[in-house]
């Protein structure tokens, strides 16, 4: 957790300790897909932004940042409201709303928003030192979701947001 004032860590809001059981049965045995999200592991990530949510209740605006397993359905209906906003890492390209056009290929062509250089160190034995010079994009977009539990497709909105190196064939998105 970042104070908005002066940007110094103050701690975290909630932790959420887990660990996988070893002799478990395979997510075929199980059915996974088609447990309902509060059985699932991925249930991890929204626990944790509604605690979160919970114990920040009187901050003016909350920012959850998450990884690619956050990248799900449940997430972006359950969590966001208008004070808690999500930066989740993308792992589905998914379809956009109104059209048969990808996530990713749509911000890629969206206006370039701005650039930054970044120094590389020789840190480890296969890069080199050198400069990356950081593109960023980004644009409203209407995502197509899965409601499996309905069988039909829901729309989710947010922003989509591209950063990747000038000379890179594959974007790092964050």
């Amino acid at each position: 957790m970042l104070n908005d004032r002066d940007g110094f860590p103050s701690g975290f809001p909630h932790i959420f300790l887990w660990n996988r059981q070893w002799d478990k049965e395979t997510e075929y045995e199980r059915k996974y897909k088609q447990l309902p999200i509060e059985k699932r592991e991925s249930y991890r990530w929204i626990e944790s932004s509604l605690k979160t949510e919970e114990v920040l209740s009187d901050a003016a605006g909350i920012t959850i940042i998450a990884d690619r397993e956050a990248d799900i359905y449940e997430e972006s209906v359950q969590v966001p409201d208008k004070k808690t906003h999500l930066l989740i890492c993308s792992l589905q390209n998914r379809i956009l709303y109104d059209s048969n056009e990808k996530l990713s290929e749509h911000i890629s062509d969206s206006k370039l928003a701005g650039s930054y250089k970044s120094e590389i160190r020789n840190g480890q034995k296969k890069r080199k030192p050198g400069e990356a010079v950081m593109e960023v994009r980004y644009d409203k977009v209407s995502r197509k979701q899965s409601d499996r539990k309905r069988k039909r497709f829901e729309k989710t909105c947010g922003n989509g947001i591209e950063c990747r190196t000038e000379n890179a064939s594959e974007p790092i998105r964050r």
